[in-house]
């Protein structure tokens, strides 16, 4: 596939003369860099349903309003072989038919959601400990594919609580890791747990004010969240974030770009990066772009798996540490278009991300959007020349940063 896109692009390039071949040498430039970043992940996702995290079957109702708006066909294809000979839009077809399901007690009540058009057939899904609103689907070909935002087995009104997950919310967690993971592929070292897809579920979460948002998922890489202790052995009430030691050099890290996973937390910020057995990144939630780092740093969970007391004094690295990092003028990633453009303390749900993806949702929710415009959306991230430069900077052994 990347050589018969290779060959294309070099056909524009001998056509080209003047401004026109410059023009051509940049786009194939950045046709590259985007290509590699996203080929393929070096995650390699769970196939085998008997090795998911004490996983419950559950009786799951196929949605028949979805559509998928977003897909990594690459990333697909690859953990997938058994379709790679798929057209796209037989990829869609298969994406929807293996995982556009929610939980049926989501699909019986109104109180948290529109009502949900589904199908009168049941099918048996995977949810394994700590998923709260997630479930694992097997496909029909083979292998396993994780979604975020499925439905719980007592949705109440709690943004966490309704079992639910808005579209918005699902196109900034598949942006944010789709920069993640080329930041990490690019500094070669770290991972992520893989985006596949979004789907648009085509009703309305109801929140508790009584406003709407339109309902989606994630389709994600299987995985097993890391968890202190051995399967079987771990206390419900410890955190599935990543070593403490870990956390700290991966935050280090982003921090250098411009990029923290903490939370604003009273006078601190706690990181929060959660992921897979082998160390993976996923969640992406709480990322965030910022200018300049001020306040200390704590981690969200302590050791027994509780969060941290807003009058704890466990600060891991105060602004007058000397290891404590600001981002490099010359790497961060551009302010203006992966920051916040409200005016306040810095906060997740107003950064471009955030406030883009779901005026993106509302778009596609009314029809005043299509697929296509989903699909640049996420290109207006990427394609720009500041965020390029960032990507072709960044060391290819990030030790090179954490001097």
């Amino acid at each position: 596939m990347i050589l018969t896109s290779i060959r294309r692009l070099s056909k524009i390039f001998t056509v080209c003369r003047g401004e026109s071949r410059r023009a051509a040498v940049n786009f194939i430039s950045i046709f590259l860099i985007l290509f590699l970043a996203f080929e393929a992940s070096a995650f390699d996702p769970l196939r085998d349903p008997g090795k998911l995290w004490e996983a419950q079957k559950e009786s799951v109702k196929r949605v028949t309003s979805a559509r998928v708006i977003l897909a990594d066909y690459n990333l697909i294809r690859k953990d997938f072989p058994e379709i790679r000979i798929f057209t796209n839009e037989q990829v869609d077809e298969w994406l929807i038919r293996n995982t556009a399901f929610v939980s049926k007690e989501q699909a019986a009540q109104t109180q948290v959601n529109d009502p949900i058009s589904t199908a009168e057939d049941y099918v048996e899904a995977y949810r394994p400990r700590e998923y709260r609103r997630a479930h694992v689907f097997s496909t029909d070909t083979g292998g396993l594919i994780d979604a975020k935002g499925t439905g719980s087995v007592d949705p109440s009104g709690g943004s966490h609580e309704n079992g639910l997950a808005t579209l918005g919310d699902m196109i900034r967690e598949y942006i944010y890791e789709k920069m993640i993971h080329a930041v990490f592929e690019r500094a070669g070292r770290y991972d992520t747990v893989g985006c596949y897809a979004v789907i648009d579920y085509g009703f309305s979460i109801i929140h508790p004010d009584g406003s709407r948002s339109r309902a989606g998922t994630v389709l994600r890489q299987a995985h097993v969240r890391y968890h202190g202790g051995p399967i079987g052995r771990r206390h419900r009430s410890q955190a599935t974030v990543l070593p403490e030691n870990l956390q700290l050099e991966m935050e280090l890290f982003l921090r250098t770009l411009g990029i923290t996973s903490s939370v604003a937390w009273f006078d601190r910020d706690l990181l929060n990066i959660q992921g897979a057995e082998n160390g993976a990144v996923v969640d992406f939630g709480s990322f965030l772009v910022r200018e300049r780092f001020s306040r200390p740093m704590s981690f969200f969970y302590d050791k027994e798996g509780n969060v941290r007391s807003s009058m704890a004094p466990d600060f891991i690295m105060s602004p007058r540490d000397k290891n404590f990092i600001q981002p490099d003028l010359n790497l961060r990633i551009p302010f203006n278009i992966w920051g916040y453009s409200q005016t306040g303390k810095p906060d997740p749900k107003l950064d471009n991300p955030f406030v883009w993806s779901h005026q993106l949702a509302e778009g596609l929710a009314s029809g005043h959007a299509t697929r296509a415009d989903a699909e640049q959306h996420v290109r207006n991230f990427f394609d720009q020349e500041p965020v390029q430069k960032v990507l072709r900077s960044i060391p290819r052994s990030c030790k090179s940063i954490l001097k």
